[in-house]
Order: structure tokens, then sequence, then C-alpha cells
């Protein structure tokens, strides 16, 4: 997205008052809901440019004319959140239905949570509550952690699989949320089974305060809960789970946090050493008020130039978008800078908030350059909805955030709502509250180097080897891809004209067999066996690749000249 306007952030910063009012807003008649539902279904229809790419419009339309028969029959909350999911359903993350005071949804738990690898935790929570700040959630009103997690996820939008477990964790903050869902029996607190560090095993009731939403809580991160007061806008009156206990400041660079805590806001680099290389951080593709992107670029490079870096790791993990126009300069400047821009010297770490014109970058980068991508794969694709408007609804002033504009910035057949990885590294909370990067840690150690540079460099026994390794380590992650198709088929030709035949084989072998429904992978292994003089193995490449694509005539005429 070219600008991340007030849905772009998806998630939100609440400004709740001092203590909870218990009397409610009205209900508003069913027959304004159904108006409302009305409304939100034309903004949809007239101008998201496609609406339907995940989900089929029939199936769409069904869930819309149940609803609509149904809400007479519903309370306003439940109302409320089943628009929230079927505006979900489209399965668009700038397309999403923010809550407001409509249905109780003015009401959130001063808490943050975070679904690691390990389990669902409580990453930040208000300071009168210390002690349960890295507590492990087991149980969230009826359901365990995990399922409560995934039911919360389904009333906002998202795009990849990742970026649902960022959404759900945020609405597992709201107590209506949990009520509609029918995982807690109130909408003004909930009740956890928590596994504390200090005192074991313990359950909990945190209650609600009020707020309303803001574009800034997805920003901040999981270092942050819903403020306390007005005055203390950037949740300073939170305690967060951190191995060394710090309070968290503001626009604060503490040098006793890893790097990719040190600084939340807009950019900032830093050298690896010593490893060697500089490390740069971009949360937010906006102007810092202190200092312009234009002039941090400068700052950067000017440092690159000078220390003859040749290594640099791009962290995007916290940066949910912002403006897109900044991106190609910065882009430029990497592929200008041939010592970085080559196999192995230039990675770049995508998380589950990844997001907007974050993954615009991402995805340029992925065209354009040699980047290797590390961490989890990114909330959205690189071909996705964006540029989304944000229209207040006018009877239950909920905001609806509607996609305008579709961007490719991938191949035309690439589908995927995300942008994927080469070293499926995301966080544990092992990892996260004892200081420790997984996926810088894998970068720095050479445990992320592209495959292709591997089999130029060392050659086939070494590319195999690592192929296997990464495979059995990664291979549960659906969103891993050990290497770009296109690039090892490129790769393979490459040693071909080298006259390293032998190689070229092993790289055409790799793709068909991370790729073994793709034609043209097996006809470039056919040409592969041939110079290698393996016509029979040839001949069997060459028919596999036929049977994928009857249509291949050059293939055929391949195979009709070895016969």
């Amino acid at each position: 997205m070219r600008f991340l306007l007030a849905l772009g952030a998806v998630a939100c910063l609440l400004f709740p008052v001092p203590a909870l009012a218990t009397s409610q807003t009205p209900q508003l008649p069913s027959s304004s809901l159904v108006l409302e539902l009305d409304s939100v279904l034309q903004l949809i229809r007239h101008v998201h440019p496609a609406p339907y790419r995940r989900i089929p419009q029939a199936a769409f339309d069904s869930q819309a004319r149940q609803l609509r028969a149904e809400i007479p029959r519903l309370t306003e909350e439940r109302a409320v959140a089943g628009m929230m999911r079927l505006v979900a359903s489209l399965r668009d993350g700038h397309t999403t239905l923010l809550p407001s005071a409509a249905g109780g949804f003015d009401r959130w738990l001063p808490v943050r949570f975070y679904r690691f690898t390990d389990g669902v935790y409580i990453t930040a929570i208000d300071s009168s509550r210390a002690t349960l700040a890295g507590a492990r959630v087991l149980r969230i009103g009826r359901l365990p952690a995990a399922e409560a997690l995934d039911s919360a996820a389904s009333l906002m939008g998202y795009d990849s699989d990742p970026m649902r477990q960022e959404v759900g964790a945020l609405m597992l903050s709201s107590p209506a949320a949990l009520h509609a869902l029918g995982i807690t029996p109130d909408s003004l607190s909930a009740t956890f089974v928590l596994e504390t560090r200090a005192n074991g095993l313990q359950t909990v009731q945190i209650g609600a305060v009020q707020g309303s939403p803001d574009m800034g809580w997805r920003f901040w991160g999981e270092m942050f809960g819903p403020i306390l007061s007005t005055r203390d806008r950037y949740g300073s009156g939170y305690v967060s789970a951190i191995a060394h206990e710090r309070p968290l400041q503001y626009r604060t660079l503490d040098p006793a946090m890893p790097l990719h805590l040190r600084y939340r806001l807009y950019y900032y680099f830093a050298p690896l050493s010593p490893q060697g290389g500089v490390y740069v951080q971009i949360n937010f593709l906006q102007e810092d008020p202190r200092e312009s992107f234009a002039d941090f670029r400068k700052r950067l490079w000017a440092y690159v130039d000078s220390a003859g870096v040749d290594r640099l790791v791009l962290d995007l993990r916290y940066n949910s978008g912002g403006n897109g126009d900044l991106n190609l300069p910065f882009v430029h400047e990497i592929i200008r800078h041939t010592s970085i821009d080559r196999p192995g010297h230039l990675y770049v770490l995508l998380g589950r908030k990844t997001f907007s014109a974050a993954v615009m970058l991402a995805a340029e980068l992925a065209t354009h350059t040699e980047a290797v991508f590390a961490g989890e794969a990114s909330g959205a694709g690189a071909n996705h909805a964006g540029d989304a408007i944000t229209v207040t609804m006018p009877r239950t002033g909920m905001q609806l955030g509607v996609s305008t504009l579709f961007w490719q910035l991938g191949h035309p057949a690439d589908t995927l709502a995300y942008i994927p990885v080469s070293a499926a590294t995301p966080f544990s909370a092992a990892d996260y509250y004892g200081l420790r990067d997984p996926a810088l840690d894998v970068v720095l150690g050479g445990g992320a180097r592209p495959l292709t540079g591997i089999l130029q460099g060392e050659g086939a026994a070494a590319a195999r080897s690592a192929y296997a390794e990464r495979r059995a380590r990664y291979a549960g992650y659906p969103w891993w891809r050990p290497f770009d198709e296109r690039r090892m088929n490129e790769t393979g030709y490459e040693l071909l004209a080298a006259g390293r035949v032998a190689d070229a084989v092993a790289a055409f072998e790799l793709n068909t067999a991370e790729h073994p429904g793709s034609w043209g992978w097996w006809d470039s292994l056919g040409d592969g066996y041939s110079r290698a003089g393996a016509l029979a193995q040839a001949r069997e490449a060459y028919a596999r690749a036929l049977s994928l694509n009857p249509n291949a005539d050059d293939t055929r005429a391949k195979l009709t000249a070895l016969k």
C-alpha cells in the first residue's frame, strides 16, 4: 500500500479513562444494525478492486444473508461481532471492521498477549499486576488459550496465517469479543489460568477499562498494551516481561536490549560486531520529525562506504507500513552497492507484523536484489490489495477499512498470502524473554546462506547437504521455502554454461524435488541430463514435463530427438 491510512495498521492503541463506567450506550434497534450491515456490504462491493479473491462470492453472499436474517435475534454485541467476522472472511488485512462503543467494544483488558512457538504468553500488563508479566496463558474462559486466540482471530481482517496470529492475540484483549464468541460469561472481565514464572499456576480475573481505538497499538508491537491515561500516551505504565526487567521507555535506545528490541520508532542502524556488517531496522515507512528518511539513508550509506561494509541485515519484523513512495530510493541504493547486493550478503528479516508498505519493500527487494529472507512469513503477500480508505459507519461508529487498489509486485501466478522465508526462525518465549534473536543468530552464523550461493561456491555435495539439513529443521512451517525456484533454475543454466554439468544437474534436481508439479523444471532437468550424457534419465525428465504440460512443443521435440 502506498500510504498507510487509519485502518492500515489493523490494530489499535487505546485511550482508556481511569475507571470503567457500568452504564452502556443504548442498544441500537435491530433495524439500524441491518441497515449498517447493508451499508458495509455496499461499500465493499463498490470500492474493493478484488473482494472475492480468497472467498467465492456465492459463499460470502450466503454468509451475509444468514447474518442479516439473524440480527433481529442477536444482542448488539453479537451482531457487531458477526459483522466483523463477515468482513474478516474476505481474508484481506486492509479490509476490516474496527469496533467502537457499539456492542460494548470500547472496553479492553489492560494486558497484551503474543503467541510464540511454545504457547500464548502475556508480554505486557499494567504495573499493578507486574507479577503476571511473562506468564504462560493456559486457558481463557472456557477454552484453551490457543483455541481462544484462533476464535478471536476470526473477527479481524488478515492475509497470512502469521498475521492471523497477530490479530487474534490483539482481540484477546477485548472482553466484548471474548463474550460474543462464547469464550467468557460476561463482557466486563475475563478469567485466565496462568503459569507464572514466580508463583506457578494461578487463576486470575482481569477487569476492563474503557477506551477508543487508534492505529498505534499494532505499531508499538507486543511490548506495550492499552494505555492507562491520556498523559501516558505510549503505555509506559506497563510492565513488559523482558529478562533484565528494565522499564520500557518511549524513544529510548537501550544497549542492554537485543537489536530488534532496542528502538521501535521509525528507523535506525547499528554495526554488527564482531561478525561485521550493519543491522538496519525500519519500523515505520514514514518521515521521522527528527530525521527525514532521505537524511537517514544518506547517513546509513555514508557509514557503509566509509566502513567498507559488505553485509547488511534489514529488519522489517515490526513494520506495519507507511508511505510506499519511500521504498524505491532505498532499493536503488542497495542495488548500487554491489558489495552488498550479492548472494549471502543481503538479508531481510520478516515477521507477522510486516505489512502493507513494508511488504511492498520486501517484494521489491525479492524481485530486484539478491536478498535472502529469514524469520517468519510476512503479514501479506507480494500481490495484495491495499491503499485502504476508512469510513466511519453512521449508526454504530465502527470504522470500516476497504482496499482500493490491487498491488502486483510479484510473479502474476503468485497467489501466496505471504512472502516466504528461507530460514524459518520465529520467536519462542524462551528466545524472547532470554533476549535471543533466532533469526539474526542464524543469519550471522551462516545458516541462512542461499543454496544457490552454496551450489556455486562449494558445489553439489555441499548444497545437497544444506538442503537436507534445512528441510529437516524447517519443513514444519508451511511458509518456509528453501530457495527461489526461478533463481535456482537460472543458477543451473549458469553452471551449464560454465561447464559445471554435475553442479547444474544438482540445481535442476533440487528444483524438481521441491516443485514436482512444475513442468518447466522437469524440462530443465532433461537439459541437464542430456548434457551429462544420461540419456535415459533425460528421456524420463522430458516425458514427465510433457505429462504435466502436453502443449510443450519444444520439450516434445527434444524428447523425439533423443528417441
